[in-house]
């Protein structure tokens, strides 16, 4: 039992460094974004948009990495989770917000998996010969594959970063 926790706090604790550390390595600057958005809607120069844009952010790029990890932390064991630049709420909110479709989502497709499996399971037991077998196998690894560029096509015609995403 001690050991299950163990690997589920390393596992939380080895997400949360990756996923910082993910979102620091991407590229452009939230602050510098927001810095360009005043300087040409409120007519601020520079300095004053820049200071503007990082109280309006709560974020300090100047600050060093381990700090902000520090932070990071600390903001998230407090629930605050930040602010979404696009949606101009929350992020808790967006994610409450999406909360019941996904949870719906979630579980028809557990439930039509469930019955699809257990009917194929139930037919290939039947049906018992190194065919059927071989078709379960098969029908497996593609459901997995499908799976899997089903969500990369959706994630790449979201944010258009495969070539050619937004021709069709």
């Amino acid at each position: 039992m001690a050991q299950k926790i163990i690997k589920t706090f390393l596992t939380l604790i080895i997400s949360l460094v990756l996923v910082f550390f993910i979102v620091k390595a991407m590229p452009g600057d939230p602050v510098e974004t927001l810095t360009q958005q005043y300087m040409t809607t409120d007519k601020l120069p520079y300095e004053q948009a820049y200071e503007r844009a990082k109280i309006a952010l709560n974020y300090d790029p100047e600050v060093p990495v381990m700090q902000q990890f520090v932070n990071y932390i600390g903001q998230l064991l407090h629930g605050d989770m930040g602010q979404s630049m696009s949606y101009k709420d929350s992020v808790v909110n967006i994610v409450l917000g999406a909360l019941p479709w996904t949870l719906l989502v979630c579980s028809i497709s557990l439930l039509l998996s469930f019955i699809v499996g257990n009917i194929v399971g139930l037919f290939i037991a039947w049906k018992r010969s190194k065919v059927w077998d071989g078709v379960s196998g098969c029908l497996r690894f593609h459901t997995g594959l499908y799976r899997g560029l089903s969500a990369g096509g959706v994630l790449f015609d979201r944010t258009g970063y495969l070539p050619g995403a937004r021709c069709v």
